[in-house]
């Protein structure tokens, strides 16, 4: 399983559907890479019955399967497996390397004050390390 998952690709046009980061990530990998329960929450080093409810809660608000056109910028799924940090800050984090705030905020979606305020808190985490 490590092996596959260590090749597992997230786009990052997923975050800007009407769903929460979660709820984006575990309907990509349910739906799009067809995954299970168990092989979700191991990746996302979260309990399967979490994994389970947060995917329901995502068919409640989008019944459609998550439609990737063209993207540019993808995330590796294991950047989301450390729980120290939310799904928010994860992909702000990883994507701060490559892109502006304006820019991450315009890719998913989100005011950017509230990216500089989530980036601001993700790095004040990762500093306490």
């Amino acid at each position: 399983m490590e092996a596959y998952e260590n090749n597992i690709q997230i786009p990052v046009q997923i975050f800007s559907y009407d769903l929460s980061p979660l709820e984006s990530i575990v309907k990509y990998l349910k739906e799009n890479i067809r995954l299970n329960y168990h092989d979700i929450g191991v990746i996302l080093n979260r309990d399967e019955r979490t994994i389970w409810k947060t995917y329901n809660n995502s068919k409640k608000k989008n019944k459609d399967l998550l439609i990737i056109k063209k993207e540019k910028y993808f995330i590796p799924v294991k950047e989301f497996s450390n729980r120290k940090f939310s799904i928010l800050e994860s992909i702000c984090l990883y994507l701060i390397e490559f892109l502006s705030i304006p820019d991450i905020a315009r890719l998913l979606n989100k005011n950017p004050s509230s990216m500089y305020t989530v980036k601001n808190r993700a790095i004040k985490k990762k500093n306490e390390d």
